[in-house]
């Protein structure tokens, strides 16, 4: 680093110089050092200027080419450590353990009592990047917690063929479920599909794990938690049953809220998202009222 450290600042005095002398041609005046050959030219055009500014476009152009090879050696250098193989050969036939492995994390999560006793649903809705998705589990994962993964209809046969392949680890048995494929969607952003995909999985853990969870967090494959398991257990207690949700405020596309008068039930009509409570979905699945709003 000390020697690209000190090329940097040999190319920004060298720049410098380039700059100086091109601000010394158009104004005439040159520096000390800098000797040019007495011509008088009656008329307009230079070629003492001529030469120099091809020159000093020259030196620019070689400049910027230097500066963008030696980038990208940096970026290379910088990123070479955290490249992945490709899924091919024997990792791709490979038992899930090695694919839990493959992204290559040494984090190994401590459970905490506190942890232990609240824990938490989470719904995965993946289609593509396998990489992505395994280190999402793996930094999510604990074994108190519930997930539910719901592989995109769209996706790659390999893609399916790879995720399916966690169905065999005996240590995510009990608390990572898979939509079948039978209940697979199409999942569209910003359309209908991805709640739908998420109440399937909102479904699927209710089931699978009645009572056994506190909140469920909604995430997609291409995300990933800034936060630890433990924090986000310290941040969801001080909700104390209560619910986050998203709401952006737009004048366009009112008309698809239905007004309050047509809800049935004496109900409130609002939209919500990522955080919810354990009791809304048992609402949600065993109230008849809340499946007829939805």
């Amino acid at each position: 680093m000390k020697q690209i450290d000190r090329f940097v600042r040999r190319m920004v005095i060298s720049f410098w110089g380039v700059i100086e002398i091109h601000l010394s041609v158009w104004t005439m005046k040159f520096p000390a050092h800098i000797r040019i050959p007495s011509t008088r030219v009656n008329s307009s055009f230079n070629p003492i200027r001529l030469k120099l500014i091809l020159k000093i476009l020259v030196v620019l152009c070689g400049l910027l080419i230097l500066f963008a090879y030696v980038s990208s050696t940096m970026r290379e250098e910088t990123t070479g450590a955290f490249k992945l193989p490709p899924f091919s050969g024997p990792l791709f036939k490979s038992d899930c353990t090695s694919l839990l492995q493959y992204a290559n994390i040494s984090y190994k999560f401590t459970v905490r009592p506190e942890e232990q006793e609240f824990p938490i649903a989470y719904s995965l809705l993946v289609y593509t990047d396998v990489d992505r998705v395994l280190r999402l589990l793996r930094a999510i994962y604990r074994p108190q917690n519930f997930y539910c993964i719901h592989i995109d209809r769209k996706s790659k046969a390999e893609f399916i063929e790879i995720m399916e392949r966690l169905k065999q680890c005996p240590d995510l048995a009990h608390n990572v479920f898979f939509v079948d494929p039978s209940e697979r969607l199409d999942v569209q952003w910003g359309q209908m599909s991805v709640l739908d995909a998420d109440l399937t999985c909102a479904r699927i853990l209710f089931e699978r794990a009645p009572g056994g969870w506190k909140y469920w967090i909604n995430l997609t494959g291409q995300e990933f938690p800034l936060r630890t398991n433990w924090e986000l257990v310290r941040a969801l207690r001080l909700l104390n049953g209560a619910n986050i949700v998203e709401a952006i405020y737009r004048r366009r596309n009112l008309g698809r809220c239905p007004p309050p008068d047509l809800l049935p039930f004496n109900v409130m009509f609002f939209v919500g998202y990522h955080k919810h409570l354990h009791c809304f979905y048992y609402g949600r699945f065993n109230k008849p009222e809340a499946y007829h709003v939805l």
